[in-house]
């Protein structure tokens, strides 16, 4: 029985003798560990993946120990360490911007410090992590063979030329006469045909070194260049289009009709009344009738914000041109600019849509038929009640206030517009003396 127990711990002696202690400790700016290894042997740190890898230069890699290490230490610098079942290399898995310091406390102890911070510069220890090189051992009785510089001399190879080599190239022949002779068929047969004009190479014509005429474009020249048309940059394309021209109706534009005489207070009050109608959704008839009523009294911006009520609305296509002209007829009642007006190539139409264009253009163009601008009927209210309809800006095209040439047309609507504008301005004026003195007060003109 004794013998027994003593073979059983003669057999276990080496492998205890193959095992690695790790041995770990927590310091202020650095963690430690502690590597005890069986025998002194050559080892090696590199860079991995997840941080670094350890190694010895053992035949056998060692058994770690690693039963103790997380007793003292956290996981804040080193996050795991494992051996590698396959290369056996101890892994060190950093968890911060850390780098491993390692050095050898005495043989066979080896004292791996991970330190916070990037590596000192020209650390062999940041390269990448391969394993030591296994050399493989000489075979018994090995001898490495000599070297004969005689026999060497003896065979060396003829310094001279050797004879070419003939590769085989599949290049195949190429001419260009094929070519050449078809061009040349089908220019003579172009000139018997009249097509090609033949002229034998000669001496160049005397062509003097400069030629004192003047340069097309080093004229100055007042007036239109031949093949060049002089254009205002505001105008629009399209202005007035040959055919297929596209006039709004009268009866969409009828402003004068909208109001019927009422006084403005009781035009604003229908306006703003049943705007919205079942589950608080937007009466789209109700919201074009306030956009008038306002277009009616000339105010512009409000009437575009009654429009904009609009916007995202399932409209018909009737409603939806409606809408557009409304808008636009906003803008040029305030005196503002509309690039995008629908009324932009309706200056060749009749009715109120002439007169909404003629405001939306800068100048008007010379082919622009003033008769029959002047035949559409007038397109602004006559004064209402107590307060002016329309601004008298409305009567004044901008073409007219930027200098452009006014039509007789404009002009005519113009002072008629001024007229109006005088009269109903009087009119309020007198209404609200006559309000302020009461009954028998004061004295109105007639």
């Amino acid at each position: 029985m004794l013998r027994a127990a003593l073979l059983l711990v003669a057999l276990a002696s080496p492998a205890l003798g193959q095992t690695a202690r790790v041995i770990s400790g927590e310091h202020d700016d650095f963690t430690r560990l502690v590597v005890e290894l069986p025998a002194a042997d050559g080892w090696t740190v590199g860079r991995t993946a997840m941080g670094y890898a350890f190694a010895t230069a053992a035949d056998t890699p060692p058994a770690y120990d690693l039963s103790t290490v997380w007793e003292r230490i956290p996981r804040t610098r080193l996050q795991g360490l494992r051996a590698d079942p396959d290369s056996g290399a101890l892994l060190l898995t950093v968890a911060c911007a850390c780098h491993v310091f390692p050095f050898e406390y005495r043989p066979g102890v080896i004292v791996l410090d991970i330190k916070d911070g990037p590596a000192p510069a020209g650390s062999v220890f940041e390269t990448a992590f391969a394993a030591l090189p296994e050399v493989d051992p000489l075979a018994p009785g090995f001898q490495p063979s000599g070297y004969d510089w005689i026999d060497l001399a003896r065979t060396a190879p003829d310094a001279g030329e050797s004879d070419p080599v003939t590769l085989p190239l599949a290049t195949g022949s190429v001419s260009l006469d094929p070519l050449r002779d078809e061009l040349l068929e089908q220019i003579s047969r172009g000139a018997t045909e009249g097509v090609v004009d033949m002229e034998l190479p000669g001496r160049p014509a005397d062509v003097p070194a400069h030629d004192g005429g003047d340069l097309p474009w080093a004229r100055i020249r007042i007036g239109e260049l031949p093949g060049l048309a002089i254009r205002d940059p505001d105008a629009k394309e399209g202005t007035l289009p040959p055919d297929g021209l596209t006039c709004a109706p009268d009866d969409v534009l009828a402003l004068a009709e909208w109001g019927a005489d009422r006084p403005a207070l009781e035009l604003l009050v229908e306006a703003r009344a049943d705007l919205y109608g079942e589950f608080d959704a937007l009466d789209v008839k109700a919201v074009l009738r306030a956009v008038r009523l306002h277009l009616y009294l000339g105010f512009g911006a409000e009437a575009g914000q009654y429009a904009d009520l609009l916007t995202g609305e399932t409209l018909s296509g009737e409603e939806e041109a409606a809408l557009n002209l409304y808008r636009s007829m906003a803008r040029l009642i305030d005196g503002e600019t509309d690039p995008e007006t629908p009324f932009a190539t309706m200056l060749g139409c009749d009715g109120p849509a002439a007169f909404w264009a003629a405001l939306a253009h800068d100048q008007l163009p010379a082919q622009l038929s003033g008769a029959a601008a002047a035949s559409s009927p007038q397109p602004w209210p006559r004064p209402c009640g107590q307060v002016p309809c329309l601004p008298g800006r409305v009567g004044r095209p901008r073409h007219s206030r930027r200098g452009g040439a006014r039509s007789p047309y404009s002009a005519r609507r113009g002072g008629e517009a001024g007229r109006q504008r005088r009269h109903a301005g009087g009119q309020a004026r007198r209404s609200a003396r006559s309000r302020r003195n009461g009954p028998g007060r004061g004295r109105s003109k007639p």
